[in-house]
């Protein structure tokens, strides 16, 4: 047990809403929760007329800003002061800490916990897709709560901490970017001379267009560039989907961007991301692998790879974007 009091949330976070109306010709930053205790980061740099809404919530440094959709995913964080200024929906509400009770940093590492993320999932409720947070019971819940001279230890060892562990986790980046580019090498010798297959021919692109409900909410995916496959972001809100539409992915689709598959954007789908949307916004394009040609690939042995060709095909917007490679590109998947 803790040798701190237990105080509900409701006498550390006061709701704030600064509504402000959106000016159609001007640019706002928008805000995104980051899952599992990450934080918030900037969604993206918009105008006021692309935004659905006629007003949104305008944020300030250091407040707590929860996603009612996605607390139970550990959506919020605190504001940095880069997004201060910036706007969130009614599905983000944004809350002011008392710094009579507690710093606004001490709340951001509570918040980093697997427990804070427990209490905010008893906090939802609501059938699938249409989960929330409600507020009421959220400020129910109850946090150890030591003095805020406490709370700054407290902190000045976690950052040190989380400083030290940093540190570590560079190194082990370099150690791993070395053996990527050994691994890269290795595979370049294999598929020198194996046989060349399209793109189409073993995985065509598909589209299963999703039917939007306004009251529902929807996982969505983004493909990380250079390789590093996909990732779960914020569930989209579907009162919020205006203009876009969506498509579901399943397991074993091959997922690219249209926009940054010249950098290596693209991956296969896992177990853990079927049922999961890509959006419009980010040109999420699904591909099926044909499961007789993927037996024909592996026929040619094992000790033989397939290199593929015909991406440059599949998606013209790159090779209209990037003029001045696509020759090249042709060049290096044997045009």
């Amino acid at each position: 047990m803790s040798r701190w009091p237990s105080v509900p949330l409701g006498e550390v976070l006061e709701p704030s809403s600064d509504r402000v109306q959106l000016d159609p010709d001007q640019t706002y930053a928008q805000v995104t929760a980051r899952l599992w205790g990450k934080g918030l980061a900037l969604r993206g740099l918009v105008k006021g007329s692309e935004i659905a809404a006629a007003q949104q919530n305008r944020v300030s440094t250091n407040q707590f800003v929860i996603s009612k959709i996605d607390a139970r995913h550990g959506a919020f964080g605190i504001v940095p002061a880069e997004l201060d200024g910036a706007v969130v929906s009614n599905d983000f509400p944004a809350f002011d800490v008392d710094p009579e009770r507690a710093l606004p940093e001490y709340v951001a590492w509570v918040a980093r916990t697997a427990w804070f993320i427990a209490i905010c999932k008893s906090a939802s409720e609501g059938s699938t897709n249409r989960v929330r947070l409600k507020e009421s019971r959220f400020l129910a819940q109850a946090i150890p709560l030591p003095s805020t001279a406490e709370q700054q230890a407290i902190v000045a060892r976690l950052n040190r901490a989380a400083a030290s562990i940093a540190e570590r986790g560079h190194a082990a980046e370099l150690v791993a970017a070395e053996i990527d580019a050994t691994l890269r090498a290795a595979f370049a010798r294999i598929v020198a001379d194996a046989p060349r297959v399209a793109m189409g021919e073993i995985a065509p692109l598909v589209r299963r267009p999703v039917v939007i409900d306004p009251d529902a909410s929807y996982p969505e995916l983004g493909v990380r560039s250079f390789g590093k496959g996909l990732f779960t972001k914020p569930d989209l809100v579907g009162s919020e989907l205006t203009w876009q539409s969506l498509f579901r992915i399943e397991a074993g689709d091959l997922v690219f961007s249209n926009i940054k598959a010249w950098e290596g954007a693209f991956a296969v789908a896992e177990r853990e991301h079927d049922g999961k949307h890509g959006a419009p916004r980010e040109f999420l394009q699904p591909c099926t692998l044909r499961e007789d040609e993927v037996a024909r690939i592996e026929a040619v042995g094992a000790d033989r790879a397939i290199a593929f060709e015909g991406l440059v095909n599949l998606v013209p917007e790159i090779v209209a974007g990037e003029r001045d490679v696509a020759p090249r590109q042709r060049r290096d998947l044997g045009k």
